[in-house]
């Protein structure tokens, strides 16, 4: 019965995957000045936002619809708390053989990062998620988080169009699977025809192209500490910033939704992470493991691929 289910949610899910450039035909013959277009809606449990510009604001309209219909698909695959998800049938059966590409893409990139970052990026922490999300008392949080073991480096395996997982493991994609979102969505306004175009996913964006006139994007870093923007913006054409904080909702007090997978506690080192990199996937996953490693580590990690940061402390410190 969940497989069918599954199925039939995919089947239909997947009609309106592609981004076919359907309006293309709707540009006006004479060009004019390029005007501001932004469109908002509430998915992945955060407001994502489109902003381009384009002569024709009816066309930059609807490439924003096929894009958010895009996310919606994508998002249909990846979410934990859609249990017709692939993602959620993947963690009940512990197989699925024939896997949407893209998941089977972010599970691999997934791999990558732990690797990368020596465990500090783990999709293994669901057990330890879920067990926050039941709030616990504090007592019974630390007991039971250090009874919940992390199994074997082999326990995910992607192969020949399907992935595996060990009995004991169960995963979540929420530090990495936003960021692929922002860049399909991007890919799309690309293929659209969108010149110029910028996704807020709820601090995980992306954008190409700059604004017209050849001036980059502005995006300003939130600061959970002073609660406002800070004063030094970031300037990009093209390219990713994803921000990870632990100032959401505290659990148990010393508790988080970022979590150290290899001393099963909310790392403290900074209120917020910043991480620019070239795509918003990448950017993603490595502003969740910055989190969990101390400021001069995640400094160092990040120096190594190319990639910068802005680190946020909770003693007022900006690194």
């Amino acid at each position: 019965m969940l497989r069918r289910m599954f199925l039939q949610k995919m089947a239909i899910a997947m009609c309106s995957v592609s981004c076919a450039a359907t309006v293309l035909a709707q540009i006006p013959a004479v060009l004019k000045e390029k005007r501001r277009v932004s469109c908002r809606k509430t998915m992945m449990g955060t407001v994502v936002t489109i902003v381009s510009y384009h002569e024709s604001v009816d066309f930059a309209r609807q490439c924003h619809d096929d894009m958010f219909r895009h996310a919606e698909v994508l998002i249909a695959i990846f979410s934990r708390h859609d249990t017709h998800s692939a993602l959620s049938y993947l963690n009940a059966a512990k197989s699925i053989r024939s896997a949407p590409p893209e998941l089977l893409t972010v599970l691999e990139q997934a791999a990558h990062y732990q690797t990368l970052s020596h465990g500090a990026f783990d999709i293994r922490v669901l057990p330890m998620l879920s067990l926050l999300e039941q709030e616990p008392s504090p007592d019974q949080l630390a007991k039971k988080l250090q009874d919940i073991a992390l199994a074997q480096q082999n326990d995910i395996t992607v192969q020949n169009g399907g992935a595996w997982l060990a009995a004991t493991t169960s995963i979540t994609l929420d530090g990495i699977a936003k960021g692929y979102v922002v860049d399909a969505m991007l890919a799309c306004a690309q293929d659209l025809g969108l010149e110029h175009c910028l996704v807020n996913a709820g601090g995980d964006i992306g954008c190409h192209g700059g604004m017209p006139g050849s001036a980059p994007w502005e995006i300003s870093v939130y600061n959970p500490l002073t609660h406002g923007l800070e004063p030094q913006p970031i300037f990009l054409t093209s390219g990713a910033v994803a921000t990870s904080g632990g100032y959401f909702k505290p659990y148990a007090g010393t508790y988080h939704h970022i979590l150290d997978p290899l001393h099963k506690i909310s790392p403290w080192h900074h209120a917020s992470v910043s991480v620019i990199a070239a795509n918003a996937m990448a950017a993603d996953a490595m502003a969740t493991a910055c989190m969990v490693l101390d400021t001069a580590p995640a400094k160092a990690l990040l120096g190594m691929q190319s990639m910068r940061g802005i680190f946020i402390r909770h003693d007022g410190a900006i690194a």
